[in-house]
């Protein structure tokens, strides 16, 4: 098998997924194509954030991030040990990565970019450190991505058929239209036109690399070779896009629940407002969200309210930041990018949650979702929760 991250779709219409090295390969467990979106928008980035920008603090980049500044030429030939720190840093958050994906991802482009010849320049480290910096920061772009995705799909402001808003998402990202994937073929058994992964797996254990009694197995079983067509991914936004296609391709509903939030497939082709999701009490979505918006419950709905308007003031300011004419144009404080926007949605929708499963008072919840207090609105600083629906 070719080094690298390869996917198959197994019989299950899951996705199977191996990392290939140059002396084993390592099976993950197949995955739901769509949880597995769902489940990574909704993963709270907050942290990963807070480390990528301590990186920059580092001494490394005193003169790249302020080239103004009266030093900055003697910045330029920076000091063997601070690159060391910086390339050990960047290591460790790779390697420490919960998520296996991303970790391997980032792992493998700090390699390309370790591999590099040294072209003489006093700023070589410098850019190095940069793009091994940027390379830990794929994960946060990645998300920003899927998340943009399927908000222009199925975020709540989309309208018109799937096709409709499939294309609005192209239209915004032309370069994916000629988008071509890496395919790869190899020897596996299959079952119902997909990829038999635990067979695999049993084979991959019990044989490893002895070929012969593999091909063997094979032919026992299934009377002839099995070749199965999969793909080579060659980044983490490449894995997302492709997964993403096969949710289209799919034809699958997905709505964004208006309780809590977070995207989901209905199960029934009515129009549904709700999700399943147990966020009270044993109660779920569909039973808290019509709740909210009762009389008797206006306190705590009104911080609900807010998340909104906060929501919709900071998409705006993503737009008018990122839509720009004047390419030029430094960034203030009330300036936002998609990854700092997306960033902040995923950690906001995750403190929504708490705060209607009554694990979170009305104050913090709403200091929690505001990039500067002054964002909000005076009057709901202090409401106190109502802790009972």
């Amino acid at each position: 098998m070719r080094e690298g991250f390869h996917v198959y779709i197994d019989d299950q219409d899951k996705l199977a997924r191996a990392i290939a090295g140059p002396e084993q390969t390592r099976w993950l467990e197949p995955i739901g194509i769509v949880d597995s979106l769902i489940d990574f928008i909704s993963y709270d980035f907050t942290n990963f954030w807070a480390v990528i920008e301590a990186l920059y603090e580092l001494p490394i980049f005193g003169g790249y991030m302020n080239p103004y500044a009266e030093n900055f030429e003697e910045t330029l030939d920076v000091r063997g040990e601070d690159f060391e720190d910086c390339r050990e840093y960047c290591r460790d958050i790779a390697e420490e990565l919960e998520d296996p994906v991303g970790s391997f991802f980032i792992c493998r482009e700090l390699d390309i970019i370790d591999a590099r010849q040294d072209n003489g320049y006093a700023s070589f480290w410098l850019c190095q450190a940069k793009d091994m910096v940027e390379a830990v920061r794929s994960v946060i772009s990645a998300h920003t991505f899927i998340s943009r995705a399927f908000d222009i799909c199925f975020g709540y402001n989309a309208e018109g058929s799937l096709p409709d808003r499939a294309r609005a998402f192209f239209m915004e990202c032309p370069d994916l239209t000629e988008h071509s994937f890496a395919e790869v073929f190899g020897f596996y058994p299959q079952k119902n036109g997909g990829l038999d992964y635990k067979y695999t797996l049993r084979l991959a254990r019990e044989l490893g690399a002895d070929f012969d009694r593999y091909y063997s197995a094979l032919h026992e079983k299934r009377n002839s070779l099995s070749i199965v067509k999969g793909y080579l991914m060659r980044s983490h936004k490449e894995l997302l896009f492709f997964s993403f296609l096969e949710l289209l391709r799919g034809d699958t509903r997905i709505q964004r629940c208006g309780c809590c939030g977070g995207y989901f497939v209905p199960r029934t082709k009515k129009k549904t407002l709700y999700c399943d999701r147990v966020v009270r009490d044993g109660k779920t979505c569909k039973v808290i969200g019509p709740k909210l918006t009762q009389r008797r419950y206006r306190d705590l709905y009104k911080p609900l309210q807010e998340y909104e308007r906060l929501y919709k003031m900071y998409y705006a300011r993503t737009e008018r930041y990122e839509g720009r004419f004047d390419l030029n144009r430094g960034k203030t404080s009330n300036d936002l990018t998609e990854d700092e926007f997306y960033t902040w949605s995923a950690k906001a929708a995750n403190l929504r949650r708490l705060y209607i499963a009554g694990e979170m008072p009305a104050d913090i919840f709403l200091r929690g979702i505001a990039l500067d207090e002054k964002d909000l609105r005076p009057d709901l600083i202090n409401l106190e929760q109502i802790t009972t629906i």
